[in-house]
This record gives structure tokens, C-alpha cells and sequence, in this order.
């Protein structure tokens, strides 16, 4: 009895060491894909050390691993990628697609074999994530544009050398991710989950202090993201003809901002410069089987072609991996949140996605796979073997 106390227990320590070890994964884009690499292929094996302890199976877990397995399958007989194409590991070649195809479904199976999460440790991760995202954005504003040192300096610089010139008189901070509406995004992400999971705490203070962190970050994306989800928050809690009042205003509210300029990364002007990158074309460009399951390497002339280039995700990722991962993507999120503000927070993935596309960022996947699979009242039904259930 008591060896099975000390063997539960040694479990439980490798669970947490395991679930606080996610962290490191929001540092991925400071410290680089190879270590990033070793140090997920450490934390899955003390997952799985969990997971054949407890013998307990998720339907969700199983779901992912025949998903998973069944599409990459499928993608590998369609495309037949050669060993060099592997090799080449082209951002445009199947192999490194397919794997960013999947990688969301990877990190959720991942998180699916940890043990649920107490209330309180759920809300502690949550706010630690929310904390870290805005202050990376805040400590690295005040760095380069208050104490004058060099944006290139900072850890994420490298992935995105475009942001590296000043906008206006500031300069951008590159955040955890290297791209400003992806962390715009996740901060309001974070903002919502927080406040889904957490009572103890002030809304109306988090709403306020996102809107000027995301003042800081000044990116079209994220104030775009932080305007619907607000707006979508208080047409849910008023009622009456109070709410088409205040729908009204907001929307007036929203209008000026567009036409007059005041910011202009959501600029009646910039928006139409956006727009002539929709690559809405490039779909009409493929034969009906890729725009079913993907492009892949075999259109990769097509994603090359400045003329087809796209800035939107919901047309990059039906060109490269077709409608129907698309459609499961998507759905498969909105199956698995929790019903507390599911609307809101799928919103808020949704919005934050159709830019530059946050859910393909490992953090986005972190956060919201801790939150789907982790939180105590989301727990999805469980297979249990008999034999483990007759012991």
C-alpha cells in the first residue's frame, strides 16, 4: 500500500513538473526550434510516463491519434513527398506543411495525457500566462523606444526582420512570438480565458489594461480582435433596448475610427491595401482533390508566385491544406471549449486568426489546449481498460 502511495505520488510530481514545464514552450521563438524540440520531446515523455500509470484513455486523445495519423496518411499517399523534399524541409514542401498542418492536433494530444488540473492551478497558469504575455510586450516597448536599445537586440528580432523599422515614431515590440497582431491576439485570448476561469478578479480592470497594453503593441490585428470580443462581451450582458443602444454606439464608435485614420493599421485605407492580397484566385488555381486536402508541395510554384500571395489565413490555409482540415480545425476547437463564454472566446480565436494566423503559433496552442483539456469541469469522457479497472 504504501510502495502505491509513493508511486501515485511520484506520478502526481511528474504531471506538474510536466504541465509547469509548458511554459518553456511560450519561449519558443527566443530560444529556437531545436531546442524548443528536445526540450517537448522531454515533457512527452514524462507525459506519457503519466499517462501509462494512470491507464486511463480519453475519447478526445484517441480522436486526435487516429486524426492525426489517418490525415498525415492520407496527405503522405496523395502528395508522395521524396526523401529530399524531407531533407529540404521547404517552407513551401510537404513535410514542413504537413507538419504545421498538424502541429495544433499534436500539441493537444500532448496536452490530453497530463491529469485534469485543480481550479487553482488552472487559474495560476492562466494568469501567469496573461501576465507574461503583456509585460513581454510592455518591457520590450519601453526598452527599445524609452531606453533606446536597438529592436534588433531583442530575442525574437530574428524571426521577423520586416518589423525590425519604426512605425510612425515607435517602434513595434516583437513579444514572445517575433509578430505584433499574433501577440495582440493571445493577450486577448489570455484576457477572456482569465476571466472565464478566474471570479476573484476585476473585469473591467483587465479590459482596461489590455486596451493599453494593445496601444503598445499598436497592431490593425489585435485592436480589431480586442473591439469584436469587447463588443460581443457587453451584448451579452446587457439586455433590452439597452443592447441595441449600445451595439449602436459601438459600431458608430468603430466606423470613425476606420474613416478617419485615427489608427491607421485599421484604416478605411489600409484595409483596402489589405485587401488587394486577399489571393482569393489561388484557390480557383488548383484542381478540386488539393482544395479538398491541401496543395502542398505540389503547388508550391503556386505559393511562391508573388501574384497569388495572400495575407489572410482562412485562404492560405485552404490553398495549402485544403478544405476539409480547414473545417475540422475549426470545429474541432468549437467542440471542445468549455460552455462559460464559448462564443466569446471562439470569437476571439476566429478574429485573431484572420490576419496573420495565431492558432498555427505554439503558444496560442498551449494556452487554449490547457484550457480545453486541463480545466477540472471540462473533463471529457474517459475509456478505461478493464483490466486496469478490475485492479
Amino acid at each position: 500500500m504504501q510502495s502505491a502511495q509513493t508511486s501515485h505520488k511520484e506520478i502526481s510530481n511528474v504531471n506538474s513538473l510536466v504541465f509547469w514545464a509548458c511554459f518553456s514552450l511560450y519561449f519558443s521563438h527566443w530560444i529556437g526550434v531545436q531546442l524548443s524540440a528536445v526540450i517537448f520531446l522531454g515533457m512527452l515523455y514524462g507525459a506519457l510516463l503519466v499517462k501509462l500509470h494512470s491507464g486511463r484513455i480519453r475519447r478526445k486523445l484517441l480522436f486526435l491519434g487516429y486524426f492525426i495519423c489517418g490525415y498525415s496518411l492520407l496527405v503522405i499517399v496523395i502528395q508522395t513527398p521524396s526523401l529530399q523534399e524531407l531533407a529540404k524541409w521547404s517552407p513551401v514542401g510537404t513535410p514542413r506543411l504537413l507538419f504545421q498542418a498538424t502541429s495544433m492536433f499534436l500539441v493537444f494530444a500532448f496536452v490530453n495525457l497530463l491529469n485534469p488540473l485543480s481550479d487553482d492551478k488552472l487559474c495560476r497558469f492562466l494568469k501567469f500566462s496573461y501576465n507574461l504575455f503583456a509585460l513581454t510586450i510592455v518591457i520590450e516597448w519601453l526598452l527599445v523606444n524609452v531606453v533606446g536599445i536597438s529592436n534588433s537586440m531583442m530575442p525574437a528580432a530574428f524571426d521577423s526582420p520586416s518589423y525590425l523599422g519604426a512605425i510612425g515614431s515607435f517602434y513595434r515590440p516583437f513579444g514572445l512570438t517575433g509578430n505584433a497582431p499574433v501577440n495582440g491576439a493571445l493577450l486577448v485570448t489570455a484576457l477572456w480565458i482569465l476571466l472565464s476561469c478566474d471570479k476573484t478578479i476585476s473585469a473591467t480592470r483587465y479590459v482596461i489594461l489590455t486596451g493599453l497594453v494593445l496601444y503598445l503593441n499598436n497592431s490593425g490585428q489585435a485592436f480589431a480582435v480586442f473591439f469584436f470580443s469587447v463588443s460581443y462581451y457587453c451584448f451579452t450582458k446587457t439586455r433590452g433596448i439597452g443592447r441595441y443602444l449600445l451595439m449602436t454606439l459601438l459600431v458608430s464608435c468603430f466606423g470613425s475610427i476606420v474613416f478617419s485614420g485615427i489608427i491607421d493599421k485599421i484604416s478605411y485605407d489600409y484595409i483596402l491595401y489589405m485587401l488587394r492580397f486577399l489571393g482569393l484566385n489561388s484557390i480557383g488555381m488548383m484542381d478540386h482533390w488539393s482544395q479538398i486536402f491541401g496543395g502542398y508541395g505540389k503547388y508550391s510554384w503556386l505559393f511562391e508566385d508573388r501574384n497569388y500571395m495572400t495575407e489572410f489565413y482562412p485562404i492560405y490555409t485552404i490553398t495549402h491544406f485544403g478544405f476539409l482540415l480547414t473545417v475540422v480545425t475549426w470545429l474541432f476547437i468549437y467542440i471542445s471549449l468549455p460552455k462559460k463564454n464559448k462564443g466569446l472566446i471562439f470569437l476571439t480565436l476566429l478574429v485573431g486568426s484572420i490576419h496573420y494566423p495565431m492558432i498555427l503559433f505554439v503558444e496560442a496552442q498551449v494556452l487554449v489546449g490547457v484550457y480545453f483539456f486541463l480545466a477540472p469541469k471540462n473533463q471529457p469522457a474517459v475509456l478505461q481498460p478493464a483490466a486496469v479497472s478490475a485492479s
